[in-house]
Order: C-alpha cells, then structure tokens, then sequence
C-alpha cells in the first residue's frame, strides 16, 4: 500500500505554489522524465493549461527553411530573457516542442499577439492551442558546470533560429 500511496504522489501535479515558487523545481517535478509523456499525441492547449509560468518564445524549426512558412517545432521558456542564463550560465529549463502537420505557421503567434492585443505569452496558448504536439522534452541549461550551446540550437536532429 506504501508503494502505491508513493507512486500516486509522484504522478501527481505539484504547484508552483508548492514548490515554493522555485521555477527549476516546479519545472523538474512536473514536466521531466515519463510525466512529460501525458502530452504527447495530445493539443498544446492541454499542456499549456498545466503550465502556471509565463511563456516566452525563444525559437522555432523550421520546415524548410527558404520557402517555408511552417516550422515542425518552437522552442519556449518561462524566462523573458533566457540570454541572460546563456551569458551569466544560470540554469534554466527550455522547453522544445516538435509538432505534427498540419505544421504552425512561422508568424502566426506575432498576428494572433497584434490582432488579438495580448502579451505574448497569451498568444502562444491561444495560436498553438490546438496544434498536436509530436514530442517534447524540457531541457536544463547551464547546470553543473554544463555549458554546451550545442543543445541549446540543436534538439532531435532539427535545428532552432
């Protein structure tokens, strides 16, 4: 009975709260390892309704890259300015999402910030809501003496502007 009591509070959503609004521990206890996996094969939008923080758009992959529109995936975090954590090397998680077709378009969260007047942290959740995301992985940066951009442009064999 311990054993399952145990398991059922490691499969359980922690808060920010409850975590003492501590962003790295938040981010680890709840979309690292298998509890990620809920979300794959499954609208953004129900990912995006778990996340309490802010997001932030870093990047994105795309398609084909010179007459392409669509990118296959973005790159986000909860950060506002993740080159901050690049250049002083603090940790923090990114999050790369690889999406099935039909693909987002690549200007489609600025038009949806413009013409719906919101931060761009709306227009993420609100343009890819419904885009089923393929795989996605969140990603520490700078912890432990890490400090490889290579990951931070590369996830997967797709590559990230």
């Amino acid at each position: 009975m311990v054993a399952s009591i145990s398991a059922f509070a490691q499969d359980r959503y922690i808060s920010l709260q409850e975590c003492n609004n501590d962003t790295l521990e938040y981010i680890k206890t709840n979309f690292t390892e298998k509890k990620i996996e809920k979300y794959i094969n499954k609208p953004f939008g129900i990912f995006a309704d778990d996340f309490e923080l802010k997001f932030y758009y870093i990047g994105s992959s795309r398609k084909d890259w010179k007459n392409s529109g669509e990118i296959i995936g973005i790159k986000i975090s909860y950060w506002g300015d993740d080159k901050f954590h690049l250049i002083k090397k603090f940790p923090i998680y990114c999050c790369f999402i690889k999406f099935y077709e039909p693909y987002p378009d690549s200007a489609g969260i600025a038009e949806y910030e413009f013409k719906n007047r919101v931060d761009q942290n709306k227009a993420i959740r609100g343009y890819l809501r419904d885009f089923i995301i393929e795989d996605m992985e969140f990603i520490l940066f700078y912890n432990n003496g890490d400090t490889s951009k290579d990951k931070f442009w590369y996830w997967k064999g797709l590559g990230f502007d």
